[in-house]
Parts: structure tokens; C-alpha cells; sequence
């Protein structure tokens, strides 16, 4: 995929896509500057980002913008944290920013590290931009910190919020659960699944750990459970007997030994399946009582389940990812 980082700020990307929310018919950029009374140029980088972001999509037919994720109605709010999580959520899968921060963290300067995104990415856009442009993104997010004299750390602070706890406040509905997972996993993986063992119980772990009285322990035995019926279809697929594999690990093992998913997944899924363990056996040997499950982990969890099915479909494709 191609990526395009134009100059523009966080609070105005928040405010362009919040505003095309309203227009249920899609608007077109000068409609939106008319709206808002904001130059066109200005309206138009905010617009382009919003669309990389996923937040909004273009349709060249008409020309116009429509919202393109569930996340853009929660941007109508007063409420500051609420719209820094969402941007939080979708720069959490935003390739470019991603980069963007992991070369902060190596070279410890943003120029530095914009001049590699754009390097990287090929990018057309002034290293300066592409630096203010994810700058004002990653602080908006609360994932940047700044240290003063244009100086900024990845934050590591445990007052970082979780994204969905905050988000999912007001996500209650199964449809729009539905909708993320979908958008998350991608057609042609949501395709290949089965949707009353998978992505139900997938559905119904998102919604376990995004609502108000959220219940950890409960989100990581549905996911889990959706992760497990993903292995069996897949081996069935695969022409690999998996009787007599009961549990995940297990059902990883068959798999593995029979040369059907690579050595990385192997591990990546190990972790589902002691995790889910830990959730669901009572007391454990090693410390003489059940775990208690936090918060982080089923949110953790719920997130590695999407990434193990869809990467081990993916490589069962040729393609690889990780």
C-alpha cells in the first residue's frame, strides 16, 4: 500500500472527519470548508489524512468523503480522552506511524526519524511536514510526550489509558462490535471463518471487555474459544486430523507437527492458549491459587487472537505477516 502524510494537525483531522458525519449523503472538500469556514487547502489535508487514518473514504465517482469506520462518530464529543483514543486506536495501524516511532525510540530525535519515514515510504511530502504532521498526531494520541526543546519520548507512563476501555464506553452494540472485528481481520479472512464459531464469540468478546462493567476474565475465554474453533476448521482445511487435540495448545502442536503453520505463529499462538489456561483451570500449581485476569490482558488477548488467525491464513496464503 502507497501512504501520503500531508501538513495538517490532529485537532484538525479530529474536526473534519467529525464533520462529515453529518453530511449522512457524503460532502465534497469545499462543501466542507464552506461548513466549517476553513480555507480550502487546509480542509483538504485534514480530509486526505483523515482517509489514510481510515477514518473517512473518498469516493472519486462523486468526489465526496463518507465515514469509512465506526470509531469517526465517536469524535462528536466534548470529551478529550474519548477523541485521543480513537486516534490512538487508528495509529496503532497506521504503518507509517508506526515506523515513525520505533525510529524515535532508536535515534531519539523526530527529524531523524521523519527523514526515514519518508525515505522509507517514499513520501513527497518536506521532512518537516511529515514531522509536525505525525508529531501532532502521536501527542494528540498521548503516545508522544514532549521533553521540551522540541525533544519527545514514546510514552511508556502506566497512566497511559487502554484505547478500547475508553472508546468502548459507548459501544454497546453488537453491529458496530461486529463491524470493527470485520474491518480488523479483512474481508477475505472473514471469508475463510466460520461466523457462528468465530466471529460471534468474538463479537461477544469485544463486547465484554468494552463495555462500562467490563469482564476480563469472560472476554478471554470467548476469544479463546473463537481462536480454538478457528484451529480446528483450519486444520479440517488442511487435511490434519485433530482428534484427540483438545485445547489450543494442543490443537498449535497437530498443526505444527504436520508443517501447516510456520515456527513464529506456533509461538504467538502459545501464548493464547496458556493465557486462556490461566483464565479457566482454577487454581495453578505453580502459585497455589486461580491468576487474577487484569483489564490489560483481555484487551491484549482479544487483539492477538485477530492477529494469529489472521496471519496464519495469510501465510497459508503466501503471504506473511506478523
Amino acid at each position: 500500500m502507497s501512504y501520503v502524510i500531508v501538513p495538517t494537525t490532529a485537532e484538525n483531522i479530529v474536526t473534519a472527519a467529525e464533520a462529515v458525519n453529518l453530511f449522512k449523503n457524503g460532502c465534497t472538500n469545499q462543501e466542507l470548508a464552506d461548513f466549517l469556514d476553513i480555507p480550502l487547502a487546509s480542509i483538504s489535508n485534514s480530509l486526505e489524512m483523515s482517509v489514510q487514518l481510515g477514518l473517512l473514504k473518498m469516493n472519486s465517482g462523486d468526489n465526496k468523503y463518507y465515514c469509512d469506520s465506526m470509531l469517526t462518530k465517536h469524535l462528536a464529543t466534548n470529551d478529550e480522552k474519548l477523541k485521543s483514543s480513537v486516534i490512538r486506536i487508528l495509529l496503532e495501524e497506521f504503518e507509517p506511524f508506526k515506523f515513525f516511532t520505533m525510529r524515535l525510540e532508536v535515534t531519539g530525535f523526530v527529524h531523524i526519524a521523519a527523514e526515514q519515514v519518508k525515505a522509507f515510504y517514499s513520501l513527497a511530502t518536506h521532512r518537516d511536514e511529515v514531522r509536525d504532521t505525525l508529531t501532532s498526531l502521536g501527542t494528540y494520541a498521548r503516545i508522544l510526550v514532549s521533553e521540551g526543546a522540541g525533544l519527545y519520548k514514546v510514552n511508556s507512563s502506566n497512566e497511559q489509558h487502554i484505547p478500547l476501555l475508553v472508546v468502548g464506553e459507548s459501544v454497546l452494540s453488537r453491529t458496530e462490535a461486529e463491524v470493527e472485528i470485520r474491518n480488523r481481520l479483512g474481508d477475505r479472512v472473514c471469508n475463510s471463518v466460520s461466523n457462528t464459531d468465530v466471529i460471534e464469540p468474538l463479537i461477544t468478546s469485544y463486547l465484554k471487555i468494552v463495555t462500562i462493567s467490563n469482564d476480563p476474565r469472560g472476554a478471554i475465554l470467548h476469544a479463546g474459544n473463537a481462536f480454538e474453533s478457528f484451529l480446528n476448521k483450519f486444520g479440517d482445511d488442511n487435511s490434519v486430523n485433530m482428534s484427540g487435540a483438545n485445547g489450543i495448545n494442543a490443537k498449535i502442536d497437530r498443526l505444527s507437527s504436520s508443517n501447516k503453520i510456520l515456527h513464529k505463529h506456533k509461538f504467538m499462538s502459545k501464548y493464547l492458549g496458556h493465557i486462556r489456561n490461566a483464565c479457566n483451570h482454577g487454581p495453578d500449581s505453580d502459585i497455589g491459587q486461580a491468576w487474577s485476569i487484569t483489564s490489560d490482558t483481555s484487551v491484549e488477548y482479544f487483539f492477538v487472537v485477530l492477529s494469529c488467525i489472521r496471519d496464519i491464513l495469510n501465510a497459508s496464503w503466501n503471504i506473511y505477516t506478523i
